[in-house]
């Protein structure tokens, strides 16, 4: 076998092979961004760029073939700096965004894109469980919260934002039943306060796994939110009903407890203390003690809760997932007419509803909603690599990029302004003998993806859907009602 070298290296190639292949089997990683293994190679997006030694040549690894005596650099600064190039070029005209605002707008994190699309499909056992599951006191927060993810919905620059807290209200109210939390961790952590912040990190550290023990001086559970909050606002009943999910997953309850007054804080110290009671100034400087600044709204005093439970989460070292991707793809301002795509396939109408919403109306009233976020941000490498290679987002590189949404694909939503023109779509399509309505047009700046009449099945779609690196091709919402 003939030889070449990466870094200084020497790997044996094989005939034909290319620099990937020859790379990835020395156990050298080269960064991929259209390459998709099994599908031809198309080179169209040159991160995958690799230097030749002491020239100033750069390769697609992806695509060039390994030739014998080849002296290949792919861990400099200079290549790293060509990838960041590749990247911003691709990140120039990228008319996408990784996280949606609403979403980022909501302090507790709630995933309102996908809470949208289930109440699209009118799957609302589905919207009540994400609800549940990333939301504590949901009933409550469905009543009055203030709402900051309706006052950045784009929907709001055309006609109305979506009632996304008329929603939540109605996805709240369906019944799940609240069951004990799995046991996971032997910790039990003592938290002092049940006010929206006390009663949000007990919420999170029960689900995550541990034990906890409330104490509070007051002789009601959440009696500051009864004060807050009068019966017409919130009923009773309601927030009732929404403290004894929280006891149900396992909550120990003591009340009529003043800690540092009828028990001392060595008394109650637990691995973790976590303390949200106002502006108490009896606490001892221990490092047992995580103290929760609890002010603002009802939902940011609900987010300080549930950030204190996580860094006694992480404190604790039993925190392994994978933190968010640095990176965040923005969607710049679109004008009325790319407002009018970004509609497209969405209800028309603006409904002006408040809660409490029937089906039928919270349905239409989600299908209002365009979508935002993007569906592989978790996954997506465009996102990651840039988070690596310290890539920056610069609108626009031309002048003529427009956001669109095509909707004349079966069972799918095509965006050109997300698609790399790496191509793979096409090759899977053709290769299942059903040719999407894409096709490569034009070449270099003028690229565009267009194509026949062609229309492909729902398996073939879910392949191209899967297959797509940055979420160009999403399903549509009534094809996942199916």
């Amino acid at each position: 076998m003939a030889n070449l070298t990466i870094d200084g290296r020497p790997i044996e190639i094989a005939a034909g092979e290319t620099i990937l292949s020859a790379a990835s089997r020395a156990g050298i990683s080269i960064p991929t961004l259209c390459w998709i293994d099994g599908c031809a190679a198309s080179g169209s997006c040159m991160v995958c760029a690799v230097k030749v030694a002491g020239a100033p040549r750069y390769l697609p690894a992806c695509t060039a073939r390994a030739e014998s005596g080849m002296a290949l650099e792919s861990d400099t600064d200079e290549v790293a700096a060509m990838r960041r190039k590749a990247l911003e070029y691709l990140l120039g005209d990228h008319l996408g965004e990784c996280v949606a605002m609403c979403r980022r707008a909501c302090p507790a994190g709630l995933d309102i894109p996908l809470l949208m699309s289930h109440g699209a499909a009118r799957r609302w056992d589905e919207a009540a469980a994400l609800v549940r599951a990333q939301l504590p006191l949901a009933g409550v927060l469905g009543r009055v919260c203030h709402a900051p993810c309706e006052k950045v919905c784009r929907r709001g620059a055309l006609d109305d934002p979506v009632a996304i807290r008329s929603i939540e209200h109605f996805a709240a109210e369906r019944d799940v039943a609240a069951s004990p939390s799995e046991r996971r961790f032997d910790e039990t952590i003592a938290v002092v306060g049940s006010g929206a912040a006390g009663l949000a990190a007990a919420w999170r550290l029960l689900q995550l796994g541990y034990g906890c023990i409330l104490y509070d001086a007051a002789e009601a559970l959440g009696e500051s939110l009864r004060v807050q909050y009068g019966e017409a606002e919130l009923p009773h009943a309601i927030l009732a009903a929404e403290l004894a999910r929280v006891v149900a997953m396992g909550l120990e309850v003591r009340l009529g407890v003043a800690v540092g007054h009828d028990l001392s804080w060595q008394e109650i110290t637990q691995p973790m203390t976590i303390v949200a009671d106002g502006d108490r100034d009896d606490i001892p400087e221990v490092e047992s003690i995580v103290r929760v600044r609890a002010a603002g709204k009802l939902v940011q005093q609900v987010a300080a809760g549930l950030d204190a439970a996580m860094i006694v989460h992480r404190s604790l070292a039993h925190d392994q997932s994978a933190h968010d991707v640095a990176f965040r793809s923005m969607l710049r301002r679109l004008d009325d007419g790319e407002m009018l795509e970004f509609i497209k396939g969405c209800n028309p109408a603006s409904t002006s509803v408040e809660a409490p919403l029937s089906a039928s109306q919270a349905c239409a009233e989600a299908s209002r909603c365009g979508q935002c976020d993007c569906t592989v941000a978790a996954s997506c490498q465009l996102r990651v690599l840039s988070a690596r290679y310290e890539a920056r987002q610069r609108h626009p590189r031309s002048s003529d990029a427009r956001y669109e949404r095509r909707t004349t694909l079966p069972h799918m939503y095509f965006l050109p302004g997300k698609c790399i023109l790496c191509g793979q779509c096409v090759r899977v399509a053709q290769e299942a003998g059903e040719p999407l309505d894409l096709g490569i047009q034009g070449r270099g700046m003028r690229t565009t993806v267009g194509g026949s009449n062609a229309r492909a099945s729902l398996a073939t779609a879910l392949a191209c859907i899967a297959i797509c690196p940055t979420g160009a091709l999403t399903m549509r919402p009534e094809t996942n009602g199916d």
